[in-house]
């Protein structure tokens, strides 16, 4: 009885090291195995499904994890501004505006004199020029080549620019600087008569520019632009002795506020305008003296506020971005519509006539480009601007351009 009552504790003690040793095997063989994953139908919910998910143990032995979790959430990636590529490889309008009416600065019932304000040699700022509806990234040069601009006033004009325009805020606005410069009439002149020719640096300007509607087949922008006097002061000298007579300053900012639309009903057909505003905040102050000893006060001229209507409609013969070098071309079509809303200032005062003796005019132009894309982040622009008007409203006899543009 004895014996018995030593046994039974020992066999105890013996099943359960057996049953201790069987345990730290199976976990052995868990912390070998490999990840597992059931998916059970889950019966509450029609078409959903929850995920038992088994991890791994480590190698130190600690019992593996099972959880019951949700399946993963997935978001739609956002899509690219415009809904389609097509839509973001509509390339820009190409312009046509070379300044204005017929300035004149001088001696009443005299020669001619330099333009009535500084820059405007390199001419007013047109947005439709090399620009798109569309924000983005992108660095470009443009040349221009007027005709006898101005009835021959200004001569032939080479006008050439440079610019930068940069994403900002989730790729649904963009900020632009353009630098522009020209061969044209110089700012300082001797009024016998004008025709003094130099390199003559512009007024820059800054873009701001949003998004503030799109879809798959269309978008529409809104934005600001605001150039800022930094081109010379106008001055006129007296041909005997070269002494100033005439200054007029370059002061006046001009605000640009802008709509702009850009859609692509076929595959091939693209179609964009633009409306725009050109405001002279301030106006440009002269002063000028005949007798060259103490220049006085004359005024202050202002520019009219003009108002531009830009439209283009372009086809791609080729748009395919699969081939090695010319991706894609597309002949352009544009009409392009300037007015002033008021007339402008014409100062006649101690004996000079300042400003633009045009008071209004209505410019109408029409361009024919083609669109060359190379490569996808390269493209080159050719193209010509006729005008269809004469007298007051005809700029030039005609202007060739070419523009070349890199995304990045």
């Amino acid at each position: 009885m004895m014996l018995y009552r030593a046994t039974l504790p020992c066999l105890l003690l013996v099943i359960a090291i057996l049953t201790s040793r069987s345990v730290s095997a199976e976990e052995n063989w868990f912390a070998t195995a490999d990840d597992d994953q059931f998916v059970i139908d889950d019966p509450l919910a029609e078409g959903s499904e929850l995920r038992f998910v088994q991890t791994q143990p480590s190698r130190r032995g600690r019992p593996p994890v099972a959880s019951l979790v949700e399946p993963p959430v997935r978001r739609p990636r956002q899509p690219p501004l415009g809904g389609t590529t097509l839509l973001a490889r509509v390339p820009g309008m190409f312009g046509d505006f070379f300044g204005g009416g017929r300035p004149v600065s001088g001696p009443n019932g005299g020669p001619k004199g330099a333009p009535p304000r500084g820059g405007a040699a390199t001419r007013l700022v047109k947005i439709s020029e090399n620009y798109s509806p569309q924000p983005r990234n992108r660095i470009y040069g443009t040349y221009h080549y007027f005709d006898d601009a101005i009835d021959g006033s200004f001569g032939d004009v080479n006008r050439y620019a440079f610019g930068v325009e940069h994403l900002l805020w989730d790729n649904r606005s963009s900020f632009e600087l353009r630098i522009p410069f020209a061969h044209t009439l110089a700012s300082d002149q001797l009024d016998d008569p004008v025709n003094s020719k130099d390199t003559e640096f512009g007024n820059i300007t800054m873009l701001f520019k949003t998004a503030v509607w799109t879809n798959e087949r269309a978008l529409v922008s809104t934005g600001l632009g605001v150039a800022v006097p930094t081109a010379d002061d106008v001055r006129l000298f007296r041909p005997a002795d070269r002494r100033l007579i005439l200054e007029v300053q370059n002061r006046a900012v001009h605000l640009l506020p802008f709509l702009g639309v850009v859609t692509t009903p076929t595959e091939q057909l693209f179609v964009q305008s633009f409306m725009q505003l050109d405001i002279d905040t301030a106006g440009n102050p002269a002063r000028g003296d005949l007798m060259a000893m103490n220049l006085q006060p004359l005024g202050v001229v202002q520019d009219p506020t003009l108002l531009f209507l830009d439209l283009s409609v372009g086809y791609w013969l080729r748009n395919d971005p699969s081939r090695a070098w010319l991706t894609g071309f597309a002949p352009i079509t544009e009409l392009h519509y300037a007015t002033t809303l008021n007339d402008a200032d014409l100062i006649m005062q101690s004996g000079f006539l300042i400003g633009d003796l045009s008071r209004r005019y209505d410019i109408l132009d029409v361009t024919f480009g083609l669109h060359c894309q190379i490569k996808e982040r390269y493209s080159l622009r050719p193209g010509l601007v006729i005008p269809l008007r004469n007298g007051d409203d005809r700029q030039f006899d005609y202007e060739v351009f070419l523009q070349a543009n890199m995304t990045y």
